[in-house]
């Protein structure tokens, strides 16, 4: 349990990581154009 515990929350961070650094990318290309 205490494996499972820290790699889940770590793949939710990925997670809201990744659609944050998404989310950028997309504002980045609306204010480049």
């Amino acid at each position: 349990d205490n494996l499972l515990g820290p790699e889940s929350k770590a793949s939710e961070i990925n997670r809201t990581a990744g659609l944050d650094n998404y989310g950028i990318v997309g504002l980045q290309r609306q204010i480049m154009r």
